[in-house]
């Protein structure tokens, strides 16, 4: 945790104070965000950490573990992007646009590639994004029209349809199915007890066996 704070602070710093160097200075305290975390503060800089010039033996207790190699790996990757690092954004808005547009198109399950209504799905997906709203306020804003009774003649007409089925299974007549049981199975004449008796005689075998 205290990597990451040191890692944010610097990002914010360098972010409001633009230098030539400020992407390199940045990678260095990335880096130098391990010695921080274990109490090594000697080349930490006053924007990032506000504890003593101090040095602290913690970061020798695992100077040659597969820990710390791992750690030194994730920070140097993480050091690597200073310069996307620098402008302090995400992608959060970038995400959220995504979700709306999925919501319009249904993810990859149709494709609308051609009936050409990606576009206009869209294109809808920006409008909700933008007015934040229901797209259907926003067509009523449009077209200057208020049409509730749209909406409350689709949920009647399916209210109907379910009482008419409800309907439908009350008369009709329950056929409880019968199941039906064999008293004995049929004999095979080929396994069993009741196996017909070999086709030839017990010298016949004989000689077929030699």
């Amino acid at each position: 945790m205290s990597m990451r704070k040191a890692i944010v602070r610097s990002v914010i710093h360098h972010n409001k104070n633009r230098k030539d160097n400020a992407i390199t200075i940045l990678h260095s305290d990335i880096i130098n965000s391990v010695a921080h975390a274990y109490g090594n503060h000697r080349i930490c800089q006053d924007y990032n950490c506000d504890k003593e010039k101090v040095y602290s033996d913690g970061l020798k207790t695992i100077q040659n573990s597969t820990f710390l190699f791992r750690m030194n790996s994730i920070i140097s990757n993480v050091a690597a992007k200073s310069r996307s690092l620098i402008e302090n954004v995400n992608t959060n808005l970038v995400e959220c646009f995504n979700n709306v547009i999925a919501k319009f198109i249904g993810g990859k399950r149709i494709n609308f590639a051609l009936k050409r209504g990606y576009q206009g799905r869209c294109n809808a997906a920006v409008v909700k994004f933008n007015e934040k709203s229901a797209i259907s306020q926003v067509q009523n804003t449009l077209t200057n029209k208020n049409r509730p009774e749209m909406g409350l003649t689709v949920v009647v007409e399916k209210k109907t349809e379910e009482a008419q089925k409800r309907k439908n299974n009350s008369e009709r007549p329950v056929r409880k199915k019968i199941r039906k049981l064999t008293d004995a199975k049929q004999k095979q004449n080929d396994y069993g007890p009741a196996s017909l008796d070999p086709d030839m005689s017990q010298s016949e075998l004989e000689v077929a066996k030699e």
